[in-house]
């Protein structure tokens, strides 16, 4: 019996799709990848070496990790020496703070938020799962290419809008673990909301890999 077209098409994706989920980067590889970026990241960057600052930033950030679920994930901070009001995380638990968001928080549980919102990116893997979504969406896109000429729209704005929405999934996912996060540890979780609406809405921008959120 003849395959129709999409029926083709399942058949090569299941196949494809498999050994791509098989290979999902193991604990060690992402903290390799983290440990390497965060290095070119320290490199760009003026880092803070403010002995206050850094013992306020790595002491909330040692309260939050203590609750979390990734006990194969140790993490450190750093705080960059900028005026942008953000933080970003990197795949193993390499976390960044800029300077501006320390003179924008008004309290201990302000910062928590935010933190334990980045924190959550790492927790859920949400920089190593961008890249293996891409490559199992340019599998797909690629194979229907073959079997339709459809598929070079998908190569553009179709695939730009997939990873979009699985951005504001994983932003909101972050959202959800970061208040479960800093409720654990003892700061108050309106914190979250009430910077956020005081910041407007969150905005990813990806950075080699990492996701900056705020």
């Amino acid at each position: 019996m003849r395959l129709t077209a999409t029926a083709l098409f399942l058949v090569i994706a299941l196949n494809l799709i498999a050994p791509l989920t098989a290979a999902a980067m193991s604990t060690s590889k992402e903290v390799s990848l983290g440990a390497e970026i965060s290095k070119q990241v320290d490199r760009e960057s003026l880092l803070v070496d403010d002995p206050f600052l850094n013992s306020w930033v790595k002491g909330i950030g040692a309260n939050l990790a203590q609750y979390r679920a990734r006990e194969d994930i140790n993490y450190t901070f750093s705080i960059i020496n900028s005026d942008e009001i953000n933080a970003f995380a990197l795949p193993g638990g390499f976390v960044h703070v800029d300077m501006g968001l320390l003179n924008a928080v008004s309290s201990d549980d302000e910062l928590a938020g935010v933190m334990a919102h980045e924190m959550g990116h790492v927790e859920r893997r949400h920089a190593v799962t961008l890249q293996e979504k891409s490559d199992i969406l340019g599998v797909l896109i690629g194979v229907l290419s073959i079997l339709s000429p459809i598929a070079n729209m998908l190569g553009g704005y179709g695939g730009e809008l997939a990873m979009t929405k699985f951005s504001r999934q994983d932003e909101l996912q972050a959202d959800q673990y970061g208040l479960l996060l800093m409720s654990r540890a003892g700061y108050n979780p309106r914190a979250m909301v009430d910077f956020m609406d005081y910041r407007g809405q969150p905005e990813t921008t990806p950075l080699t890999n990492a996701t900056k959120s705020i």
